[in-house]
């Protein structure tokens, strides 16, 4: 692991993956996953996304491997709410990452159910922000423990809870876990929340890009602000291989 953790977040939104379900295209989701993977893998390394190719583990978590045949330490993980996906990128042994659209829910019923007044102050009427926060950090917590002996994906949960006082947007770091939240309330878009949970006793220190078609073969990648998710100016133009 590195000494300075390095994430590298890239986000896209498509229309089309908020269809119904009938209507949607299965091919569409794996073209703009594989994207968004293999540009924050790109994005990390400073190479291009043509030098990496994408399969899945044993557990059917996306790995990555570079043309020489190594996968260099680095870890990936998943996400897809609406119209959104998103993929991120890190050397660190472990990695989780999740994105929910907000909407209506029974917040406080399914916080209940999951056992949610245990782990945190014992308040079970939650409001959107703090649901939403909650939920994206248990549902990373599972992702980046998946088959991992020796940790539990409730304790994770629990000791990142009481680093960032339930508060969204804040950066909790605990004695093995680190995890940072952003929540977007758009205008012109769904709003969202995501949160990212790594195996890391230090602050995680995350890049965050969108992605944005630009014709068959290529998209344009935009930075975006890590504190507000708002478009900075800084632009590439990066190959994007829509067969893969």
């Amino acid at each position: 692991m590195r000494d300075q953790p390095n994430l590298t977040i890239v986000l896209t939104q498509d229309g089309a993956l908020s269809a119904p379900l009938r209507e949607r295209d299965p091919q569409l989701r794996q073209t703009l996953s594989n994207s968004c993977l293999l540009h924050a893998v790109a994005l990390a390394t400073n190479t291009e996304p043509d030098r990496w190719t994408l399969g899945k583990d044993n557990s059917n978590r996306p790995v990555v491997i570079g043309v020489d045949g190594d996968d260099h330490g680095i870890k990936l993980s998943l996400s897809h709410s609406g119209p959104f996906i998103v993929g991120v990128a890190g050397h660190f042994d472990h990695l989780g990452i999740d994105l929910e659209v907000i909407r209506e829910r029974r917040f406080s019923a399914i916080g209940e159910f999951l056992g949610w007044p245990q782990l945190i102050v014992p308040n079970t009427l939650l409001t959107s922000n703090e649901f939403y926060f909650l939920w994206t950090l248990w549902e990373a917590s599972i992702k980046a423990t998946f088959g991992v002996d020796g940790y539990d994906y409730r304790q994770v949960f629990g000791e990142l809870v009481q680093q960032v006082c339930t508060t969204p947007g804040l950066v909790g770091v605990g004695t093995e876990w680190a995890c940072q939240s952003w929540e977007n309330t758009a205008n012109n878009s769904p709003g969202y929340q995501m949160t990212v949970v790594a195996q890391s006793a230090v602050t995680l220190e995350p890049s965050l890009f969108c992605i944005q078609a630009t014709g068959a073969v290529s998209v344009e990648v935009l930075r975006l602000n890590v504190d507000t998710l708002q478009l900075d100016s800084n632009r590439n133009d990066m190959p994007i291989d829509s067969n893969r």
